[in-house]
């Protein structure tokens, strides 16, 4: 069964409201979104930006990982890359602070469920031009799930400084499990829909 789920929430507004802290909000806005991957391939996405400019929610139909008897293994891992144009004033780079997941998962025992996001600004490369989060999920078990990593200053990939560069999120559920066994995973919130929120640090170039 795949349920219908929505991921987003990209909340700026509430980030760079303060001058102190950030430039100033009227300048900053999302100007495209855009999806990709096995979890999110086309015509199975729908795509919304508020009326700001400072949110977006993504809707998806076909993003869940499953495992079990006749399944097949392309079924145990799924992703959707999410590329997110943004706005920026000169002068100012930003970097992800806090990726925050709800979810859904009924796994048998000895069943792992897995939910992963990457992310990496346009033309980066390398282990230190990237940031990964993940969290394992241990069956048995059925039920829903929330999710908040929070990156180590040390972990932090800031947005280059004098160009535009979007920023790329590569999100991912997997499950892992012995032959037989039966799982599946989904990034869906209570009520059925997902939501993401990336929270933005700010700094000045120099």
């Amino acid at each position: 069964m795949m349920k219908r789920l929505a991921v987003g929430a990209w909340l700026l507004s509430s980030l760079s409201a303060m001058a102190q802290d950030g430039p100033d909000p009227r300048q900053v806005y999302i100007r495209n979104v855009m999806a990709n991957g096995s979890g999110c391939p086309i015509g199975s996405v729908g795509s919304d930006i508020s009326p700001d400019a400072k949110a977006f929610t993504l809707t998806f139909s076909e993003y869940a990982a499953e495992v079990g008897p006749g399944i097949p293994l392309s079924e145990s891992r799924k992703n959707c890359q999410v590329t997110v144009a943004m706005n920026i004033p000169g002068g100012w780079s930003y970097t992800v602070l806090k990726v925050d997941y709800r979810g859904f998962a009924a796994l048998d025992a000895g069943v792992v469920g897995q939910q992963r996001s990457t992310y990496y600004f346009q033309g980066a490369s390398g282990r230190t031009n990237s940031g990964s989060l993940f969290t394992n999920i241990y069956g048995p078990t059925s039920r829903d799930f929330t999710i908040s990593d929070n990156v180590k200053i040390s972990d932090y990939v800031w947005s280059p400084c004098g160009v535009t560069r979007s920023l790329n999120i590569n999100t991912e559920v997997r499950v892992q499990g012995r032959p037989g066994s039966r799982g599946y995973i989904t990034q869906d919130s209570i009520d059925g829909e997902l939501t993401q929120t990336y929270g933005i640090v700010w700094r000045r170039c120099s």
